[in-house]
């Protein structure tokens, strides 16, 4: 009796280790699957702010804060050659350029780009 008691115990172990296994390899799919799902989302935020144009982002920014608040420095950004990914890399002394000195216009401009980044 006790032989057989040990090999109920083997057939066990062996259903444990193929339950296992078989959960490993479902992982291994979900997240490859994640990782093609993000490429994608980072690409089609990419191709957004890219096609997007510093008129239509300063229009945008009128829309939500008033007519006429950041379009009046379009031809500013036109006659720098500044577009909407460049926003990001300026600097104080580009902002002056462009004449928005005060703090609140860049902080505004700023934040409505980090909305296209996410």
């Amino acid at each position: 009796m006790d032989l057989m008691n040990t090999n109920v115990n083997a057939s066990t172990n062996v259903n444990a280790n193929t339950n296992t296994n078989t959960n490993t390899i479902l992982n291994t799919n979900t997240n490859t699957n994640t990782s093609m799902n993000m490429n994608i989302n980072t690409n089609a935020i990419q191709n957004s702010i890219s096609s997007l144009t510093i008129e239509k982002f300063l229009e945008d920014l009128d829309k939500e804060y008033g007519d006429g608040i950041f379009t009046k420095y379009l031809n500013n950004f036109k006659e720098q050659e500044v577009d909407v990914l460049d926003i990001d890399n300026l600097k104080d002394s580009d902002w002056i350029t462009l004449g928005i000195e005060k703090i609140g216009p860049r902080s505004k401009i700023i934040r409505a780009l980090e909305k296209y980044n996410k």
